[in-house]
């Protein structure tokens, strides 16, 4: 892992954003176990996944070309995690904000897209926000609203049954 104090970040602006490709395998695992399954096999990648983004870009030219031929996954899922509006001060961004309907377009309209279907989540406000980017000509709104609604249904499924064996956890600590 390479920490804080090893880079010299003084001349950057904006946020840094570590992307890798990385397959989950759930396999037998029951949808309550899902997320610390995956949140167990992340702790797994080595050095956070940093290093593919060096190698991808910074590495020797055979392993730029190597990486770039690679497979590309048709889903992308970035989480940008919690998001909190900045207080009332002099150096409040008052341009951009993650949930402003009129900050227009993120994306040339003209551009093709790298993923199939492009998922970006966020907490913002103590609430999960997630927008679905996805190919028109391939897929069409019902089937990405089918898809969002059956995430929808795993997310509170997960949280039902973490809530579930929290409280059964609970209980027997008292016992």
């Amino acid at each position: 892992q390479i920490t804080q104090s090893e880079l010299d970040i003084s001349r950057t602006v904006g946020w840094f954003t570590c992307r890798y490709p990385a397959w989950f395998d759930l396999s037998d695992v029951a949808i309550g176990d899902a997320a610390q399954s995956i949140a167990q096999q992340r702790r797994e990648i080595p050095s956070g996944g940093v290093g593919y983004g060096l190698l991808r870009y910074l590495g020797p030219e055979q392993i730029q070309t190597s990486l770039a031929q690679g497979y590309m996954p048709e889903i992308s899922l970035n989480y940008l995690g919690q998001i909190r509006p900045p207080d009332d001060d002099v150096f409040t961004l008052i341009s951009w904000t993650p949930d402003a309907q009129d900050r227009g377009l993120e994306r040339a309209s003209d551009l093709p897209l790298t993923h199939q279907i492009s998922v970006e989540a966020m907490i913002l406000n103590g609430q999960l926000k997630v927008l679905w980017l996805f190919n028109g000509r391939r897929f069409q709104m019902p089937e990405m609203q089918g898809l969002a609604n059956e995430m929808v249904g795993n997310i509170r499924m997960m949280l039902m049954t973490a809530e579930s064996a929290s409280v059964a956890q609970s209980k027997e600590s008292l016992v």
